[in-house]
């Protein structure tokens, strides 16, 4: 089910019926498979080194840059760490011991986690599917401390909101975007969420597909449909890439950035978001056909997390736009 790119090209595949976690390394022009955790055909819950570990239909498979490999081992209800010499132990969750309590180490409880994700700080983010939430464990000293990030725990649903206002329906998919950004597949809502972090809280939106609305349409927020989308994955541009499950395709998602105008004393203050970092800022004295647009390549200066540029008010009128390079 899970599949995750590590250190030098080499992918780490949740093989979830084998019980196991394999490597696929690239030699010259081939691809060679290892089992690198587990041991095909038996399922348990025991830690210990490559074939002497015992995992139970693995779902989520994520990689950090030092070369530990985090496994949502979904039937075990716990979250696994494998290191680079293959020493499998178990960091968050009680093997057998579905729940939904927050906690350090194995007093935490989940319900069959599936998605798994790693961010830039080295946390850990999880979509605990059956508890419709999603949890974060963050490593402390030389503890784990599961944490809800977001969702009201066992009861699902579609609303957007902060923290636990808002609800999921079994999502299984995850992905840790730029600025620290969430990105959920959530499955039997068929849509895409986002969950963004706010100072101390998180805030939930529906970025794609509209809750219950099953179908194939592309286009943009709530007109475009899913049919129970199962994993997705984003770049450093926060372009998602999404595994349709049930259309049996794979769709691509573009964020959309929003050009804001304002006026400061004698000038026209133009800003946008960071995140735009691969669009130009563009000008055009018409919106006639075959107007001809010039980019303005200088004068942005980054602020926060926006671009601003000025311009005298006394200029000639003018259009602006954000183009994708």
């Amino acid at each position: 089910y899970g599949i995750a790119l590590g250190n030098g090209g080499v992918l780490f595949v949740a093989d979830t019926y084998n019980h196991t976690i394999r490597k696929v390394a690239p030699v010259d022009t081939n691809w060679v498979v290892t089992t690198f955790a587990g041991t095909a055909g038996f399922a348990g819950t025991s830690d210990g080194v490559g074939g002497l570990a015992r995992l139970n239909f693995p779902y989520g498979v994520a990689a950090d840059g030092t070369g530990n490999i985090y496994v949502a081992d979904s039937y075990n209800h716990t979250i696994r760490r494998v290191t680079p010499w293959g020493e499998v132990t178990t960091i968050a969750g009680l093997a057998s011991a579905a729940g939904i309590t927050d906690g350090t180490n194995t007093s935490a409880r989940y319900y069959y986690p599936s998605g798994i994700a790693v961010d830039g700080l080295g946390n850990i983010l999880v979509a605990d599917t059956y508890n419709s939430i999603v949890r974060k464990v963050s490593p402390v000293g030389s503890d784990w401390v599961t944490t809800t990030v977001a969702g009201l725990p066992r009861f699902s649903g579609s609303a957007d909101g902060t923290n636990r206002s808002a609800q999921f329906n079994y999502p299984f998919g995850i992905a840790s975007g730029p600025g620290g950004t969430l990105y959920v597949a959530d499955t039997v809502n068929h849509t895409l969420r986002s969950v963004a972090p706010a100072g101390t809280n998180w805030v939930v939106s529906t970025i794609a597909g509209l809750a219950g609305s099953v179908g194939t349409a592309d286009g943009p927020g709530s007109s475009v449909r899913f049919n129970l989308p199962y994993g997705l994955a984003v770049d450093s541009a926060g372009n998602l890439f999404v595994a349709d499950t049930y259309n049996y395709t794979i769709r691509f998602g573009q964020p959309g950035f929003t050009l804001q105008a304002g006026l400061s004393g004698g000038q026209l203050v133009l800003s946008w978001p960071v995140g735009a970092s691969n669009y130009v800022l563009e000008t055009s004295g018409t919106l006639n056909p075959g107007a001809q647009w010039s980019p303005l390549g200088t004068g942005a200066v980054l602020s926060g997390d926006r671009f601003f540029k000025t311009n005298l008010i006394g200029a000639p009128p003018a259009f602006f736009r954000l183009h994708l390079q």
